[in-house]
């Protein structure tokens, strides 16, 4: 539902909003969740809590607080098994939500960390605004991020500058006769 409603102008949102929760099937619907959470793969519990925060459903609900509870146990039990774009997109997830979660932004981090090179820089830029909204300060992941961003401005510089001179001393040679 979540993603049919991006396109929407916010008055309409609104209302498709207000639609689906008064819907008489959208109470049995939490219910559901509710009892089914602590069976659901990982990837599904994070995608429904992912759902859940931008439908717009308040933190302060049944739904929202069983998945949360759900979900940072299981991210913590198995978070070897979580898939680092899951990982990743946990801390924009959590920052929508306002919902700090220092165990599981610890375990996002660590698996973040580890998994950096070929991260690309939107989604890091992603996770240091979600750190920040939550207040939420890792040095560790800091200092990996600006290391990383710093290797590859670096290794651009270095082989623009590379390039640049190749082309210069070639043409150089080229209007002295010499190849």
């Amino acid at each position: 539902m979540w993603t049919l409603t991006k396109k929407l102008s916010e008055d309409q949102k609104h209302y498709e909003r207000r639609l689906m929760f008064e819907h008489p099937q959208f109470s049995q619907l939490c219910q559901c969740a509710m009892q089914e959470a602590k069976y659901m793969w990982r990837d599904d519990l994070a995608c429904s809590l992912l759902a859940v925060g931008k439908l717009g459903v308040p933190q302060n609900t049944w739904l929202v607080q069983t998945l949360l509870r759900v979900c940072q146990n299981k991210i913590l039990y198995h978070i070897d098994q979580l898939t680092v774009p899951n990982a990743q997109h946990m801390f924009s997830l959590l920052a929508e939500m306002n919902y700090r979660s220092v165990p599981v932004l610890n375990a996002c981090s660590n698996k973040t960390i580890e998994n950096i090179p070929g991260t690309p820089f939107r989604r890091l830029l992603n996770i240091l605004r979600s750190c920040k909204d939550l207040l939420y300060r890792n040095s560790k992941l800091c200092s990996a991020i600006a290391d990383y961003a710093a290797s590859v401005f670096y290794m651009r510089d270095t082989k623009q500058l590379t390039a640049m001179t190749a082309s210069r001393t070639q043409g150089t040679l080229g209007t002295c006769g010499m190849r």
